[in-house]
């Protein structure tokens, strides 16, 4: 009969962990001969111990028996197995404590492994650490070499820079003393020219003095317009400009006078409508409870007429009619306007009044008109074919003033006509420009006829003399003003007509 090795649960515990071979053997002991005795033929006790203690992973050796053994050959046979057992267990043993050992040579060669493996990586940290704090030490030497040598660099430049401003200085000086000492030269000259020419015109203006011209008395008033001048500016335009809520006020009445002028035509409709709308901006402006706002409406109004004059009539001298019958019907309905229209015409054209002065200084051209820009001053055609442009809007006025006009209007009257003409014939020949028969020119065209009818034979010798004597009196000067007028001369001689502006179309 074939059995197993009948052994209990402890056995099987303690092989599974690894204890030692003596407790193990110790659990078999527990087991006697004795208890291998079976009494009964069946079952057979082996198997009953085989099947309540093997599981199936541990199989002993298996021996045979027949029937039923006496007492000695069952402790025998259990002898035999004890033996057997040990033998199995020894073997177990050793097996399990060989994987053991290679379990515990496996994990103490990872370890020296991640021992060895940290150790290399502590030593190249090490190193990278030294590497680097060599490479920041190395760093910080070129830096402050750097620095060093930026310093030096630095300092040279500066006395570089120290001994060629030096140099500039000294060349600036020299050149400056060169400079003052060239000037100082040259305003002599020039003081001795000007003294020379003062001279010349102090002789001329005594002359002038000599005949019926009083030219003081145009001096004065001349000054009394520039006076004018400034107190608009002050008493107008800057309490305008210092009062925001009259100056919102103000602002879409200008938007509405500018577009109004800048459709100032030679139509006659749309002379009515331009003149028709600025006419009713001036009667509301009249009406407003601050006066200041109908004052600097009336001074935008005669800015504005004289600027068309400077810049629409060098173009077209034609639209000198439209706006000298716009300037006259508003002056008319507004006698205030007188006041900021003639301060502007003599400022302007100083001519129309009378005024001369040398234009050899700053203040000199100032007074005469001229206009500066950007340091340097106008073209002097520019300058000619503006004022005469001015002149040919006044003339036309002075044609349309009414035979009663009031005395305070003068400056526009006819007579006024007669003391322009008349002091342009009387101004002595030294202190003659183109320009002064360039506004001839255009005073004849713009009221010249109108002149002749007023004062019929009186004017005739008179305009005789502005066509011919006068702007001979100057040929050696070659000036261009002077041969129009001498070319104007000569057809009115031919003819007997007057060259005339364009009357306004209907």
């Amino acid at each position: 009969m074939r059995f197993e090795v009948p052994f209990n649960l402890e056995v099987d515990v303690i092989c599974n962990s690894q204890v030692a071979l003596s407790a193990a053997l110790d659990a078999l002991e527990k087991f006697s001969p004795d208890d291998l005795i079976c009494k009964r033929p069946s079952p057979n006790p082996f198997q009953v111990f085989q099947q309540e203690v093997l599981s199936g992973n541990n199989v002993p050796r298996s021996f045979e028996s027949d029937g039923y053994d006496d007492l000695e050959s069952t402790r025998q046979t259990l002898n035999h197995f004890n033996r057997e057992l040990q033998d199995v267990l020894q073997d177990q043993f050793s097996s399990k404590l060989q994987l053991q050992n290679d379990q515990v040579d496996t994990l103490i060669a990872q370890e020296l492994e991640r021992r060895q493996i940290e150790a290399e990586r502590v030593r190249r940290a090490e190193e990278e650490r030294k590497r680097k704090e060599e490479e920041r030490k190395r760093q910080e030497q070129l830096e402050l070499e750097r620095k060093r040598k930026l310093e030096l660099e630095a300092k040279r430049k500066a006395e570089e820079e120290k001994q060629r401003a030096e140099c500039e200085r000294k060349a600036k000086e020299e050149a400056e003393k060169q400079r003052q000492a060239e000037e100082a030269k040259k305003k002599a000259e020039e003081a001795k020219v000007k003294a020379e020419k003062d001279r010349q015109t102090k002789l001329a203006l005594a002359n002038q003095n000599k005949s019926i011209t009083n030219y003081d008395s145009i001096a004065e008033k001349f000054a009394k317009y520039k006076q004018d001048i400034k107190d608009i500016k002050e008493n107008v335009k800057v309490s305008m400009a210092n009062n925001p809520p009259l100056t919102k006020l103000v602002n879409p009445y200008k938007r509405k006078l500018n577009a109004k002028f800048g459709q100032l035509s030679n139509s006659l409709a749309q002379w009515q409508a331009v003149q028709g709308v600025i006419h009713e901006v001036l009667e509301m402006a009249s009406q407003a409870p601050d006066q200041l706002v109908f004052k600097w409406l009336l001074n935008f109004v005669a800015k504005a007429i004289i600027d068309q004059a400077e810049t629409e009539v060098v173009t077209s001298p034609n639209m000198a009619v439209p706006l000298g019958m716009l300037a006259m019907k508003l002056l008319l309905s507004f006698p205030q306007l007188e006041y900021y229209l003639t301060a502007r015409f003599v400022k302007k054209c100083p001519y129309i009044l009378g005024y001369n002065c040398s234009i050899d200084t700053e203040n000199g051209r100032y007074n005469m008109g001229w206009k500066r820009r950007d340091q340097n001053w106008e073209d002097e055609v520019k300058y000619e074919e503006r004022v005469s442009g001015i002149a040919s809007v006044w003339a036309v006025m002075t044609t349309l003033a009414p035979k009663d006009l009031s005395s305070e209007f003068w400056f526009y009257s006819m007579s006024n006509c007669w003391s322009f003409v008349a002091r342009l014939l009387n101004l002595d020949s030294s202190l003659l420009l183109s320009t002064h028969f360039s506004i001839a020119a255009n005073w004849w065209e713009a009221g010249a006829e109108h002149f002749a009818n007023t004062y019929g034979k009186q004017a005739h010798k008179l305009l005789i003399t502005l066509l011919t004597e006068w702007p001979l009196s100057v040929s050696n000067q070659k000036f261009a003003g002077a041969a129009r007028l001498l070319i104007i001369g000569e057809e009115f001689m031919k003819t007997g007509k007057f060259e005339k502006l364009k009357p306004m179309e209907q």
